[in-house]
């Protein structure tokens, strides 16, 4: 198998990247049809009520397979005519329609809105598990390669247990 060039993007990758493009085309589809119909299946309308469930629907008939919420996000930003907020909007204008409280009375759940302080603290959440693993990952080649060695040993040294430190600042 031939090395790649800068820019190149595998073959597997690709089609990866093109089978999770029309998944959200099928979403986005799935939103207008719906939008346009008068009659509307609670279970499907139930799938946009918030975004985890809306990456998790799986329905391969329509063309609609399970995605990373990260890699939905990206692909709406890019596919959708107003990118994600205006996906967003369009999403919350739909389900203003009436359609909310019938789908909230047969999942059997209101849909809860999480507040800024929660948003801040999962990201917050995912970048340290991000940083982890890629702290984790540069130990793991620390063994085989020098300069790996190098950076782990000048990155520890400069955030060291005398270095700063992430702390919880009360409001």
């Amino acid at each position: 198998m031939p090395r790649l060039n800068k820019g190149q993007i595998a073959v597997g990758i690709q089609n990866k990247m093109d089978q999770s493009k029309r998944s959200v085309n099928a979403r986005i589809d799935a939103l207008q049809r719906l939008q346009r119909s008068t009659e509307r299946s609670p279970d499907e309308v139930a799938n946009f009520i918030n975004f985890d469930r809306l990456a998790s629907w799986c329905e391969p008939q329509l063309g609609i397979t399970p995605l990373s919420t990260k890699t939905l996000r990206k692909h709406l930003n890019n596919i959708y005519e107003d990118g994600l907020l205006g996906f967003r909007r369009d999403v919350s204008k739909f389900l203003k329609q009436g359609s909310l409280s019938d789908v909230a009375v047969s999942v059997g759940r209101k849909p809860k809105r999480l507040s800024t302080d929660q948003i801040s603290a999962d990201a917050a959440m995912e970048m340290t598990a991000r940083y982890l693993d890629l702290l984790e990952r540069l130990n793991r080649l620390a063994v085989t390669s020098e300069s790996a060695a190098v950076e782990l040993q000048g990155h520890s040294r400069r955030y060291s247990e005398r270095g700063p430190k992430l702390r919880l600042v009360k409001k």
